[in-house]
């Protein structure tokens, strides 16, 4: 019942992998081809040795974030889960910008619990499905990164009004706008 196919041969999807020993099998149309794992490294390998095969991934992807549908599963997939588990989707966009931006990453869940709490603790608003009112992990000292003791819990709102301002430059800002009468 083996037949070959391509560089591996069918198998029956029973059992241990004859190459790493996985039981874990990739099935297409009915047929078992090879283990998951076996098939994971070959798309990587492949991906790294072959540039033909990594420009068509690199534009089918680009080409797949472009598709209205698919960015409309994919917001609805994020707000889901900022719903569903608040403080671990804080936790892991910080993680994910202080990867993007080489920024000091320490923190765990148990920091970004401890700073949560069920309003904005700056202007004492429940937190909401608008960008102002959505919580925000805030970096107290932008310099230091996301270290403990460095992160609050403050609504989108609070957290761009402060930026990268410091507490002087909010009070100039408060002050003109007071001025103008605003």
């Amino acid at each position: 019942m083996s037949a070959s196919v391509g560089w591996w041969r069918m198998s029956s999807g029973k059992g241990p992998c004859r190459k790493c020993g996985s039981d874990d099998w990739y099935w297409y149309r009915g047929r078992c081809y090879q283990c998951n794992t076996c098939r994971r490294k070959r798309r990587v390998r492949r991906y790294r040795e072959d540039p033909t095969y990594r420009a068509r991934q690199i534009a089918e992807n680009a080409q797949r974030r472009r598709d209205p549908a698919y960015r409309r599963r994919e917001n609805a997939w994020a707000r889901e889960r900022r719903h569903r588990d608040p403080i671990r989707w804080l936790w892991f966009r910080a993680k994910h910008r202080a990867r993007e931006k080489s920024i000091e990453f320490t923190i765990t869940l148990d920091d970004v619990q401890r700073e949560w709490s069920e309003r904005c603790p700056v202007f004492g608003i429940p937190w909401g499905n608008t960008r102002a009112q959505r919580p925000s992990l805030d970096r107290l000292n932008p310099k230091l990164g996301y270290v403990s003791g460095n992160i609050a819990v403050i609504s989108g709102k609070a957290n761009l009004i402060k930026s990268n301002a410091t507490g002087r430059e909010v009070e100039l800002v408060a002050r003109w706008m007071r001025h103008r009468g605003l």
